[in-house]
Formats: structure tokens, sequence, C-alpha cells
């Protein structure tokens, strides 16, 4: 089974932007943006991937690749789960967001951020050596909405992306400072996700990923 590969060489400087803003406030405004909870006729979304990590070692450019997904996955419900306390948000391909997300699951049942929508996204965009960095929220022309964030100096984990000729490994952790975006719909479905190397055109070394997203 294909496990981890973490790529030592890709380091960047520690750096971070400073935001002073009452979270809890914040938390509660974006999610009364969020669409509400709707059922749709939606059973299967299928994933898309493109772009690469471009990384060299002793002189030699890395051989990456990404896992070919499935045709199609099963849609998650969205709603909280009793049984597991915690909600069926779905994982995206690459960074393990959700794949809805509404006023229904956007926010924890207590204080507790695991195993919201808006705990997975400190998670995947934030939080690794970066504390300061504040995730973002804006909506789009056509009623969809982002959240995002901008240099996030962090380890980061691809998911299903592996080095062609290095350990037989299911996911690559790159080190450095990072865009990440992740699009919905105005329904609340996850568009596109992605991860781009802050200032990437001018290196050598540099991430640029993501996979788009369609529903049947």
């Amino acid at each position: 089974m294909k496990k981890h590969w973490m790529i030592p060489g890709l380091c960047l400087l520690l750096l971070a932007s400073c935001s002073s803003r009452n979270e809890g406030d914040w938390k509660k405004d974006v999610n009364s943006r969020l669409p509400d909870y709707q059922e749709v006729n939606y059973t299967k979304y299928c994933p898309s991937t493109a772009g690469e990590i471009s990384a060299s070692k002793d002189g030699k450019k890395i051989p990456f690749a990404f896992l070919k997904p499935e045709d199609s996955y099963a849609l998650p419900s969205g709603k909280y789960d009793e049984a597991t306390n915690s909600f069926d948000n779905g994982k995206s391909y690459l960074f393990l967001l959700p794949i809805r997300i509404s006023k229904e699951n956007f926010l924890s049942k207590d204080d507790n951020d695991a195993g919201s929508g808006y705990g997975v996204f400190l998670e995947q965009f934030c939080y690794s050596y970066d504390y300061v960095t504040k995730l973002q929220f804006r909506t789009n022309k056509d009623g969809g909405f982002e959240f995002y964030t901008k240099g996030t100096s962090k380890m980061c984990m691809i998911n299903n992306y592996y080095c062609t000729d290095g350990p037989d490994d299911a996911s690559v952790s790159v080190y450095g400072r990072y865009d990440f975006t992740a699009t919905y719909d105005s329904d609340g479905f996850l568009v596109k996700e992605s991860c781009q190397s802050v200032d990437y055109q001018s290196r050598s070394d540099y991430v640029d990923v993501s996979c788009t997203y369609s529903y049947l």
C-alpha cells in the first residue's frame, strides 16, 4: 500500500502575515453567508488533477505523478453523523477538504472545531508551523465562494501524488510558502482545490497543483 514521502530539499524562509480579528465573530459571519443544506440529485463526483511539483535532487529532476482517480466517487451526505460525532463532508482528492459545505457542517456542534468544515480548512490551509496566517473567505460574482490563504508557511501534504522512482508512497510533503484556494459553487459543492508556491515562476523548485470536480 502506498503511504507517504517527504521532500526535504524544498524549503523556504518562514514568513507569515499577521491579522487581528475576533475568530468567533468571523466564523459566525462566514457561516451566515454559506448556502443552506439542500437535497440534490447528484449521487457521484469526479475529480480531475492537473499541475506538478518541480523539485531536484543531486542536480536531477525528481519524477512525480498523480495517482489516477477512480471514474467517480459516492457523494457524501454533508450531514452530522451521531455515531462518529462528525460531519459526512467527504474528502477531496488532494487536500482532504470538504466535498460539500453549508451552514449545516461548517461549524461544529460544540466549541471543538475538530470534524467541522472550518476545522478541516484550518488543518490543511493554515496549521503546521504557521499559526498567524488566517483563513480567508470571499464570494464570487457567480454566487459561489472561496476559502483561501496567502503565503502560508507550512509543511504541505499533497495526497494521491508520488515519486515514480522513489518509495512506494501515496502522498508527498513539501515545506514552503503557499497560496491555497478552495472554490465552491453556489450550492456548496467543491469546484476546484489548488496550491501554488509563492513566486513559483521565478524558482526551479515549486508546487503548482490543482484538482477540479464535476458531479453526476
